[in-house]
């Protein structure tokens, strides 16, 4: 009886810490950073300039996320407004300071035919990146791993008797994607937790 009880509380245990090392807790990881990274980037301290770099994968499927509307001068603009957000981007400095660089690993963002019409069926959107800042002097003070959450749905979907006739749009998702990972890289550099954007 002993045993049994014995191998059921090791198997409760395992279950708990296999789950917290294979999905860390973003907020507890936010947390844990908030001291040493909240520093680094601040008010007196600003990113003055965003650069992209693409990976391979990125690169050869580069053609495709054009023609779906995909770009990075668009999603540089929703970081800068994040960042502009809580004065922690400076369109105009005198010298430049720190530079954010997106390193963007993998991209998916299915065709407007794709998530109107087959929906979830087609899987999803997402962004994945290296985001790393260098300073004025090109040392990497800070590097660390991005994704926005999986984007499934349509943000608007107009139907007539249950068809899809109108909306998702890859640009509409593509906007949403570059919101939701400009919140993430904010909260992931400066150590802040995550505050959901209810008004969008």
């Amino acid at each position: 009886m002993k045993k049994s009880k014995l191998t059921i509380s090791l198997l409760v245990l395992i279950g708990l810490f296999g789950c917290s090392a294979s999905k860390p807790n973003f907020y507890m990881r936010s947390l844990i950073h908030l001291e040493s990274q909240s520093a680094i980037v601040s008010p007196e301290n600003q990113v003055t300039g965003i650069t992209f770099t693409l990976a391979p994968a990125v690169q050869a499927e580069w053609p495709t996320l054009s023609e779906r509307n995909f770009s990075t001068e668009d999603f540089s603009d929703s970081i800068k407004k994040e960042f502009r957000r809580v004065n922690l981007y400076d369109d105009a400095p005198k010298t430049p300071n720190l530079t954010l660089i997106i390193d963007l690993t993998d991209v998916r963002l299915r065709s407007t035919l794709q998530a109107r019409d087959l929906g979830m069926a087609t899987g999803v959107d997402y962004i994945r990146a290296n985001v790393s800042l260098k300073d004025a002097s090109g040392n990497i003070v800070l590097k660390s791993y991005v994704k926005s959450p999986d984007l499934y749905y349509c943000p608007s979907k107009t139907s007539v008797l249950g068809i899809p006739v109108a909306g998702c749009s890859s640009k509409e998702r593509a906007e949403w994607l570059y919101q939701d990972m400009a919140e993430e890289i904010y909260a992931e550099i400066t150590g802040k937790i995550k505050v959901e954007n209810s008004g969008r």
